[in-house]
């Protein structure tokens, strides 16, 4: 009886002794989260989607680093888009060579 007991006692000092190694090695590997992820954690929040442009500008520069050096940015009401116009005289068959 005395032998199975030690038995048991030292096979749960080896399991013991596996799952310490098992956690320093999980603790050593982890990494902290990234602060440049913060603003990603706020956009997927319920009140972000339902929050005006200023909301979520401010929402999103209270999470970035450095955000109490930066000057408060301005909601952009609409995006300006620049259409350029064709090259006159240009071939008809190059239009992009990136397209072919």
């Amino acid at each position: 009886m005395f032998g199975l007991t030690t038995l048991i006692a030292l096979a749960c000092i080896v399991v013991g002794g596996g799952l310490a190694r098992m956690t320093w090695w999980f603790w050593s590997e982890a990494r902290p989260e990234s602060p440049a992820l913060a603003p990603l954690e706020i956009m997927s929040d319920s009140a972000y989607g339902k929050a005006n442009e200023a909301q979520r500008i401010a929402m999103l520069d209270s999470v970035r680093m450095g955000a109490e050096t930066l000057t408060p940015r301005t909601p952009v009401s609409r995006l300006e888009r620049t259409v350029e116009e064709p090259v006159k005289n240009a071939p008809g068959d190059v239009i992009d060579p990136l397209l072919k």
